[in-house]
């Protein structure tokens, strides 16, 4: 097996059921709780942020079992610890920005900005970093898998935003949900 550094290690070395909760856990599972504790309903009307962010976790175990198997090809400058750090430090930029762009848009609640500066640039550090081992590794049916999970999570993306449930809080109370600090309208 090629020497692994940083993520492509961890991935490599953890059992699957592991990586699958601690992903779970850090998404959905930290969303639904913060919304509860913080706003007294724990909700997530966003399809992207529910349904595909689960396709997206199907889609980093699918590049973990492949991490798994002897003889995989990992480009020599993914193996820079200092590179991953980098490219990490630069997604959690991003997400800095696309939360303090987006703020007035969505309800700037804190599991918004965790989403922003958490969930938001881990799926992008994992996009950088896996797939060009999903594109040099994959089987046929893994490709296709991974694909289809961006493909149907960038669809609900855009049907979020057509439908205005990105922001998530606004969505509710305008729906007749009743949220801490809001007014249902009707």
């Amino acid at each position: 097996m090629t020497r692994l550094v940083g993520i492509h290690s961890i991935l490599a070395f953890a059992p699957i059921w592991l990586t699958a909760l601690v992903l779970w856990l850090t998404t959905d599972g930290a969303i639904h709780l913060m919304r509860d504790k913080l706003e007294g309903l724990g909700y997530q009307v966003s399809y992207s942020a529910k349904y595909g962010d689960a396709l997206l976790i199907i889609a980093v175990l699918i590049a973990a079992t492949m991490l798994q198997r002897d003889g995989v090809h990992v480009p020599g400058w993914l193996q820079n610890g200092w590179t991953q750090i980098v490219i990490l430090v630069v997604c959690i930029g991003i997400g800095a920005v696309v939360s303090w762009a987006t703020f007035g848009e969505r309800s700037g609640q804190a599991a918004d900005m965790y989403h922003d500066l958490v969930i938001g640039p881990v799926i992008l550090f994992f996009a950088i970093m896996l797939v060009p081992i999903i594109w040099q590794n994959a089987r046929w049916h893994e490709a296709f898998a991974v694909i289809v999970a961006a493909v149907v999570w960038m669809a609900l993306v855009y049907v979020d935003a057509k439908y205005e449930r990105l922001n998530q809080r606004q969505w509710l109370v305008s729906h007749g949900f009743a949220i801490k600090g809001e007014i249902p309208r009707h």
